[in-house]
């Protein structure tokens, strides 16, 4: 069973949220063992708590999706993406203060929001997604990674 059918909801990037909650919700009243006389096993919380984790996230929902596809999600660099990753190192680089360094993450926010509503857009052309993925996977591995690491040296 995929994380799409414990959670109740199709195969699709696009997911009702609000409905993966409720389901989760509601299948964790039935599974807790504090509200139920029958003891569940413990993988079968586990699984719909990683089930939920995944699909609540557009960037692990993405990857789940595209590896139900049977689509490699290793990194995929095309031109339009290697520039895009030169030029935000570029930017990085040259940061000078903890102001850019916001002004640097609201524009990494701005640009995965971008990336994330492309996905929606892209879901029947798996190739295109795969790609956008790709980029959207690294900015977000850069933000985690890059940003906060300038803010602990000033």
């Amino acid at each position: 069973m995929n994380y799409f059918e414990i959670l109740e909801a199709p195969i699709s990037y696009k997911i009702d949220e609000q409905k993966i909650t409720d389901v989760y919700l509601e299948k964790q009243r039935i599974l807790h063992p504090d509200l139920q006389e029958k003891n569940h096993d413990d993988s079968d919380i586990s699984l719909l708590n990683e089930a939920y984790h995944v699909l609540r996230s557009p960037i692990l929902r993405a990857e789940y999706f595209l590896k139900l596809k049977g689509i490699n999600t290793d990194a995929i660099v095309t031109s339009e993406s290697a520039s895009e990753i030169l030029f935000l190192r570029e930017q990085y680089e040259s940061i000078n203060s903890e102001a850019e360094i916001e002004k640097f993450n609201e524009y990494l926010q701005e640009r995965m929001g971008n990336l994330i509503d492309s996905l929606y857009k892209l879901e029947n052309n798996l190739e295109e997604f795969n790609k956008k993925f790709s980029l959207l996977r690294f900015i977000k591995s850069f933000l985690d990674r890059v940003v906060p690491d300038a803010y602990s040296g000033d």
